[in-house]
């Protein structure tokens, strides 16, 4: 069984451009075989902190919004 190596799957704010970066994950997903259900979550744990805290405070204003 072939094991794939896959460089590092990181976004950062400011340095990355995201469309290359969410091909990129796209392209991850399949390779890696990450079911609809976990893509989210697999996501989450490919940005970097800055980039996380800002998803996590926009999500935040959504809900806010939603109240």
């Amino acid at each position: 069984m072939s094991e794939h190596k896959v460089p590092k799957l990181e976004f950062v704010l400011r340095e990355d451009d995201w469309i290359t970066y969410t091909e990129r994950l796209e392209l991850y997903f399949l390779v890696n075989d990450v079911k609809a259900d976990k893509q989210a979550a697999v996501f989450l744990t490919k940005i970097n902190p800055e980039t996380y805290n800002l998803q996590a405070s926009t999500e935040a204003v959504a809900d806010l919004m939603q109240d």
